[in-house]
């Protein structure tokens, strides 16, 4: 019976799932709804259900049916996915090195946070941006190759203003779930060997 099934409904979700029978009895129709459920061993379950309402030949209701999915494991590795994700990202942002990540067209797919702070930034706006001009690291050749390149060196003006140099270390990679060719960049600064390079060869000339 209704009430039987009722009485199976986690407490916290009855008025939700009341709710939505109420308004199935009131519009005469259908509802789709996720809630959880106390079985008798008093294992907490998540069903997905999905409730219709029969009618008579004056339209007036005569009962409710209804099937019940249970997606608890979906359920319970979609959350393990996402603190796995959450973890991931944490670790990567606490990381100082920065790294990022970008399609063929200069596209980001990922900044830690230290990448986003060199570029006077968040991660969510850099994930915006396009770091083509920043870094223009022929994708395609990178790509092609489909080995490690870290001879490349940059120069980029910060958000700051200030004129800084940078050798990327560049890795062609694919997307797990998309397959989608991409680069992974990291980023080391070499703003004070430059510097002192400079100053080494204006002594030498100096010398001269």
């Amino acid at each position: 019976s209704y009430m039987s099934w009722m009485s199976f409904i986690h407490p916290e979700d009855v008025a939700s799932v009341s709710a939505a029978i109420n308004e199935t009895l009131a519009e005469m129709g259908k509802a789709e709804f996720h809630h959880r459920i106390i079985r008798a061993d008093g294992d907490v379950r998540y069903l997905f259900t999905q409730t219709e309402i029969e009618t008579s030949h004056d339209g007036s209701p005569t009962s409710i049916h209804g099937v019940s999915y249970d997606v608890t494991e979906k359920l319970r590795t979609q959350e393990a996915l996402a603190r796995s994700e959450a973890n991931l990202r944490m670790i990567m942002d606490l990381i100082p090195q920065s790294i990022y990540a970008r399609d063929e067209k200069g596209n980001v797919l990922f900044a830690n946070r230290s990448f986003a702070q060199l570029m006077g930034s968040d991660p969510e706006s850099v994930l915006r941006a396009n770091m083509a001009e920043a870094f223009p690291i022929q994708p395609i050749e990178v790509i092609g190759a489909g080995t490690l390149d870290n001879a490349a060196e940059y120069t980029l003006t910060d958000a700051a203003g200030d004129e800084r140099y940078f050798k990327v270390t560049k890795l062609p990679y694919e997307e797990a779930v998309t397959g989608r060719k991409a680069i992974l960049g990291i980023p080391t600064e070499i703003t004070e060997q430059k510097r002192l390079e400079s100053e080494r060869q204006k002594m030498v000339a100096d010398i001269i």
